[in-house]
């Protein structure tokens, strides 16, 4: 008699690493807003329904301190309430910072022209008045998308915040989806100069270096050895950066004598 095979119990399905970013990163925002120290308190103020006293003392389920560790990811579920959402309704504005289309890029999710072109007409000032510069056409209401230049490039590395880094890598998926090598050195010079500024973007915090190399990762330079060929690079800016600071010194200049 043959063996009862042991059927496995599917559980959940594992979380992308970037949506637990995205998920730290968004607390992170939160938490700072709010002005509250813990996720305890975020929590108590925001869902104090499931903080309940129990004979032995309180009872902390623990949800949001889950966020700010990325135990768990924010999920909608019918009946339930959304944390997002809840976050969203005590500080306007927080939503965005979760929902921001950097993460699908980070993903690995291939964005048409048509997404990459309605995201970037979304942004308001100070970034539409970098990448707007076209009004609408006779009978529309949408403006256009002006040339990315390398004055545009500047002055958008200049404004560094999230909003900027969102916007640089919408151009870089956008360089790709109509297959535009300008555009995308253009939009990585923009990238690069930006870094040195976002250092004091106080939404970024500690989780800079985690976005930035997480964009390396995912958004590959492109070099082209022949015209009919194209090769994929990563190159890592921590690295360039480590390297750059070796040559200050001295260290990488190649002069060195034995």
């Amino acid at each position: 008699m043959s063996p009862t095979p042991i059927t496995k119990r599917r559980g959940r399905e594992p979380q992308h690493p970037v949506d637990l970013l995205r998920t730290r990163f968004w607390f992170h925002v939160v938490k700072a807003r709010s002005g509250l120290a813990t996720a305890y308190a975020v929590e108590l103020a925001f869902d104090p329904e499931f903080v309940t006293r129990s004979a032995d003392g309180v009872n902390r389920p623990s949800k949001w301190k889950g966020y700010e560790n990325g135990d768990h990811v924010p999920q909608r579920m019918a009946g339930k309430k959304y944390a997002v959402d809840v976050a969203e309704a005590h500080l306007p504005g927080t939503a965005w910072y979760f929902d921001s289309p950097l993460w699908r890029v980070l993903k690995g999710e291939k964005l048409t022209a048509i997404e990459t072109g309605r995201y970037l007409r979304s942004f308001k000032d100070p970034i539409a008045a970098v990448l707007l510069t076209q009004a609408p056409r006779t009978g529309e209401t949408d403006w256009r998308l002006g040339d990315f230049d390398e004055a545009s490039a500047l002055e958008l590395a200049q404004i560094a915040s999230f909003d900027a880094l969102t916007a640089v890598v919408l151009l870089i998926a956008r360089s790709e989806a109509i297959a535009s090598p300008h555009l995308r050195d253009l939009a990585f010079q923009s990238y690069i100069s930006m870094q040195p500024l976002l250092q004091d973007c106080p939404d970024l915090g500690p989780f800079l270096k985690e976005i930035i190399w997480e964009i390396d990762a995912n958004c590959k330079q492109w070099i082209f050895p022949t015209t009919q060929s194209r090769l994929e690079i990563v190159i890592f800016s921590q690295e360039v950066d480590a390297f750059l600071a070796r040559q200050a010194d001295g260290l990488d200049t190649g002069d060195s004598q034995a």
